[in-house]
């Protein structure tokens, strides 16, 4: 991520078990215009960083270069969420820079109820055996297919 922040205004992280579902949806349709991240928050986990924005500035250098600090810590390369966990800490000291938002709008859980809907931007497999994730990843990427298809014309 750093190293894109070099070249790239914004740089967006998606995990590999993630997935674009609408091919429409821009960055300024939910961010303020002035925050170095975007991050996404569920109710039941707390911060999910399966997708997050962030954008080159100095205050995003300096984070990145603190979280990836933290996460190297024992206490975090041994967590069960790793970086993940280190950022919910973060957060929870009031030393999370930038937007938390609902997951909801660029990292929704298909495989849960109620915490997906057609139409959501990013579906994220969080937590899953890799077979159901690539079973479920295969699904709703045929299903993202047709519906661009379908906006092609």
């Amino acid at each position: 991520m750093r190293e894109a922040l070099e070249t790239a205004d914004w740089v967006l992280w998606i995990d590999a078990d993630a997935l674009f579902q609408v091919p429409d949806v821009r960055l300024e349709d939910f961010w303020d215009g002035d925050s170095p991240f975007v991050w996404f928050k569920d109710t039941f986990n707390g911060l999910n960083l399966g997708t997050f924005f962030a954008r080159r500035c100095r205050e995003a250098d300096k984070f990145l270069d603190r979280w990836y600090r933290m996460s190297e810590d024992p206490v975090w390369r041994h967590h069960k969420w790793w970086e993940n966990g280190a950022a919910i800490e973060l957060e929870r000291r009031g030393e999370l820079p930038g937007l938390v938002l609902p997951h909801r709008l660029a990292n929704s859980y298909p495989h849960l109820p109620n915490e997906w809907q057609p139409g959501d931007f990013i579906i994220h497999c969080a937590g899953l055996l890799r077979e159901t994730r690539l079973t479920l990843l295969e699904d709703f990427a045929v299903r993202a297919d047709l519906a661009f298809d379908g906006m092609q014309g």
